[in-house]
């Protein structure tokens, strides 16, 4: 059997081919698998530029750590980086557990590192243990084939050259070379998920089967390249050629035994839902169903397809002067503002409507709806509602609501809801010195 210096290398080199001389960015946490990480680097003789991440959760401990990865660089005679993060600060900012904030900090870090130093990749020294309690933990959480798969070796510009090995593999390595590391005292802990696990169940397992680790690398490895025979059979069949995604036929899409997980499997990398590929597989009404994901791009899904559209750029608002008489709207309409006498008949609403002009601060503007807009519909005794609710009496689309232009003055005060209704506070009275009327023409 070929030693571990002699797999890791052939690892390594596989991981990195093509990127020549450029060195690696190694994280080293202090403990025993990032040690034997450097130490594997330097026996291969690969360039490397160090990275520790003090995350300052245990106080001494963590200065510790700090302090014994600056003594190996420079034992070693090796560039290393170091940043410290109020952890617990930024975990409950942005409401996320201390591992999850620990990760977006590191990860931002490290990119933002390698790109500064010309490294070629990101190292981490996670191993075949750390991938078999990822799939354990997505499994019992709950999981799509994904979370099946274990931890890819290489993702974007992070590689994982150890997960060949498993920890007792380094630790034979360690001690064989009477490496120095750091324990970390919480990993002796049963209060994280990951730890019940390594400690309590992973024994259990490997009693029922020895060689529990190697069958779970096969297993990980059957998911992953079934999951990517079905990723490629699934993309030809709906005729996706790239990660952009072409407009689904939904005809071909009903074919499939199970249309929405299909589709999830398609839209999710793009941050949509699962619940949103529910929708969009099981929508049946003639009316277009709008789904918007957080960074505003959309599906679009109506009887026959299902197509992507980029992020929505809002148009730029209209501004209406005082003078102006005629305005084109982008979509061909035409909107007139006209002074009247107070023997004009009063309109519908809808395609006209009549204001009292002392009550408007110019410039007004012709805007889209926005979140949170609020007005008093005309005949409703001046009870404020949201334009949103409004629509949705009106039983507008999304594609209505997306279109719809809202007439506001300079105080960003609505006037009407163009072919729709106007807003109370603007209307016309019996004591009404100057009136304008507004009419929408096609």
């Amino acid at each position: 059997m070929m030693s571990l210096v002699a797999r890791f290398q052939q690892n390594l080199e596989r991981l990195v081919s093509g990127v020549g001389d450029q060195p690696l960015l190694l994280a080293v946490s202090g403990g025993l698998d990032s040690v034997v990480l450097l130490h594997l680097c330097l026996e291969v003789q690969w360039p490397l530029v160090l990275a520790h991440c003090n995350f300052q959760l245990r106080g001494a401990e963590s200065d510790g750590d700090e302090a014994f990865v600056r003594q190996l660089a420079t034992a070693k005679k090796l560039s290393c980086h170091v940043k410290a993060y109020n952890t617990l600060e930024f975990s409950e900012n942005n409401n996320v557990s201390i591992q999850m904030a620990a990760r977006e900090l590191r990860y931002a870090w490290f990119e933002e590192l390698r790109e500064q130093t010309g490294c070629a990749f990101i190292a981490t020294a996670h191993h075949l243990d750390d991938a078999l309690e990822t799939v354990l933990l997505n499994f019992v959480r709950g999981s799509d084939l994904n979370g099946l798969r274990g931890i890819p070796e290489r993702q974007n510009q992070v590689i994982r050259p150890l997960l060949f090995a498993t920890r007792a593999e380094l630790e034979a390595y360690a001690a064989e070379n009477q490496l120095q590391w750091r324990e970390d005292s919480s990993n002796a802990e049963h209060d994280y998920a990951r730890n019940l696990l390594r400690h309590q169940v992973m024994p259990v397992l490997k009693q029922l089967n020895p060689a529990l680790l190697q069958t779970a690398a096969r297993n990980m490895a059957q998911i992953g390249e079934s999951t990517a025979n079905y990723d490629f059979l699934l993309q030809q069949f709906l005729g996706q050629k790239d990660d952009h995604l072409s407009p689904i036929d939904r005809e071909k899409l009903q074919a499939l035994p199970h249309p929405a997980n299909a589709l999830k499997r398609l839209i999710r990398p793009h941050g949509f839902t699962p619940e949103q590929a529910r929708q969009a597989a099981e929508h049946r009404s003639a009316e277009r169903l709008i789904l918007e994901n957080t960074a505003g791009e959309r599906l679009v899904v109506d009887e026959k397809s299902i197509q992507w559209l980029d992020k929505k750029q809002a148009p730029e608002p209209i501004r209406i002067e005082a003078d102006d008489l005629m305005l084109r709207l982008p979509d061909g309409r035409q909107l007139f503002q006209m002074h009247v006498d107070a023997e004009t008949a009063f309109p519908d609403g809808k395609s006209a409507i009549l204001v009292d002009a002392a009550k408007l601060q110019f410039p007004l503007s012709l805007r889209p709806l926005r979140p949170g807009d609020r007005f008093q519909p005309f005949g409703m005794g001046g009870q404020s509602q949201k334009l949103q609710d409004f629509c949705t009496n009106l039983k507008l689309g999304p594609a209505e609501r997306e279109q719809a232009l809202l007439l506001v003055d300079a105080q960003d005060r609505p006037v009407w809801l163009l072919g729709y209704r106007a807003d109370e506070r603007f209307r016309v009275q019996a004591h009404t010195q100057q009136r304008i009327k507004f009419v929408l023409s096609v």
